[in-house]
This record gives structure tokens, C-alpha cells and sequence, in this order.
């Protein structure tokens, strides 16, 4: 394939990128390697359906998921990920509905504690999205695809499109 990547290395001045192209052809940029890289395989990073992964989702605007968060992946599409953002906020936890709590905020919805994780998680419905698998930077925990909890948060960012 004419002018795939292949290894990466950093270069030492100006966060330059520079890449060995098949042919033994080079190619630079300025940018991070996970900017240049077209997925999360090439940099080491082995992803699924259901891994709960942390992300650099990159800059926010108001209300918007950014930075670094964790996510849960919900599909992979050729080097593109759908996920949806989560986080380990307390208040947000509290706010979200569930059968628990069916008056909360239907943007939220509540994880619990996952085995791999430090506390209770909520995701952020609203926020789910495409990236590319590069900004992936490690995967942290899993849900089984084929488990419950994992086809209701499917239902759920389905509802939130209707």
C-alpha cells in the first residue's frame, strides 16, 4: 500500500515526527505521535468491543468531553472507535437516572464500580462519539458484550438518537 507507515520515531527538537514510510521513503510533521499515527495498534495498544480505555479526547469546547477521560468502546470501524465518555465523578453519579433513580438526568448513566476500576463510574450518553483509535492510550477494564449491563448502555445511546 503506497504510502502507509510504518515505524515512528520522535524526533529530539520541536516534538517533530518523523515516520519510515514502505520503500525506506520518510515523511515528518509537527504533531504527537498519536496525531500521526492512523491507529492505536501501531502504537502498541490492543483494543475490543467493551474495553474501557483511557482516552485523550483533545481540546473541549463548553460542555463537552475533553482531555484525558476514560471511555468505553461500543464499536470499532475501520481505525475509528465509538465510545463513550465516562468518569468517576461522585456528583455526576448521583445525578444520573436509573431504575434507582428515574427522575435523574437522562444523559447519564450509571456504571457502578467495574472490576479494574478505582470507583463507581457514569457515562456521559450525550458525549459518545467517533475517534480515532490513536487517541486510545491504554486499556483499563472490560465489559462483556455479551452481557447485560453492556446491551442496555447499547439501548441507551440508541434511545438518545431518536
Amino acid at each position: 500500500m503506497e504510502g502507509s507507515v510504518g515505524m515512528l520515531h520522535r524526533g529530539e527538537e520541536h516534538g517533530l515526527c518523523i515516520f519510515e514510510c514502505e520503500g525506506g521513503d520518510t515523511a515528518a510533521g509537527v504533531g504527537t505521535e498519536s496525531e500521526r499515527t492512523p491507529s492505536c495498534g501501531e502504537l502498541g495498544v490492543d483494543i475490543r468491543v467493551g474495553d474501557i480505555c483511557y482516552i485523550d479526547f483533545g481540546e473541549a469546547y463548553i460542555a463537552e468531553i475533553g482531555y484525558q477521560h476514560f471511555g468505553l468502546i461500543i464499536t470499532i470501524f475501520h481505525n475509528k472507535a465509538f465510545v463513550v465518555p465516562m468518569s468517576g465523578n461522585h456528583t455526576a453519579y448521583l445525578q444520573a437516572y436509573s431504575k434507582e433513580n428515574p427522575k435523574g438526568k437522562r444523559h447519564l448513566m450509571r456504571l457502578g464500580k467495574i472490576k479494574g476500576m478505582n470507583k463507581e463510574s457514569v457515562l456521559f450518553i450525550n458525549d459518545a462519539k467517533w475517534i480515532n483509535t490513536a487517541r486510545i492510550i491504554d486499556v483499563k477494564a472490560h465489559l462483556r458484550r455479551d452481557s447485560e449491563l453492556f446491551r442496555e448502555i447499547k439501548d441507551r445511546v440508541k434511545n438518545c438518537l431518536d
